[in-house]
């Protein structure tokens, strides 16, 4: 007689709180840039939210003199914090960069791998524009729209 197996346990999500590092998805960059003669680690820009303190960390990444003037470009990731892909393909590229310098030959790279650490460390769609402790929902282009405007096209909180 064959063998019936039976259905998977039912997987559930954990219930305990899952915290993104910053600093650990930014250590490989920042060895980088400790001995690197293209890259550079900027952590000074900081500020407050909720009564924690956070950096918006940067890069410049300077690759070999190309024909002309050099061409400046900002590389943004991270805007939103639930979407943590993009600031990991961010650091993908900047190793590869590192590994491959002259595949920037001739630009100076800004660039920004988490500009929302208040939403990619939690890992909520939210972060600047908290209300009572509470996260605003939509993300950090949508916090920054002021409660009277999102009242008024209908979109709440």
């Amino acid at each position: 007689m064959p063998t019936i197996l039976s259905a998977p346990a039912t997987v559930r999500p954990s219930t305990r709180p899952h915290r993104r590092s910053l600093a650990e998805l930014l250590a490989p960059l920042d060895q980088l840039a400790a001995d690197s003669p293209n890259l550079v680690a900027n952590h000074d820009a900081r500020f407050d939210s909720a009564g924690e303190t956070y950096t918006l960390p940067r890069y410049l990444f300077v690759g070999p003199k190309g024909g002309d003037t050099p061409i400046r470009l900002g590389i943004f990731a991270g805007l939103h914090g639930d979407e943590p892909e993009g600031s990991h393909a961010l650091v993908q590229f900047i190793k590869l960069l590192e590994a491959r310098p002259e595949l920037a030959a001739g630009y100076y790279l800004s660039i920004y791998p988490v500009c929302n650490p208040t939403g990619f460390e939690p890992g909520i769609l939210a972060g600047f524009g908290r209300t009572g402790g509470e996260a605003v929902a939509g993300g950090i282009n949508f916090a920054l729209i002021s409660r009277d405007y999102r009242a008024a096209h209908g979109r709440h909180e």
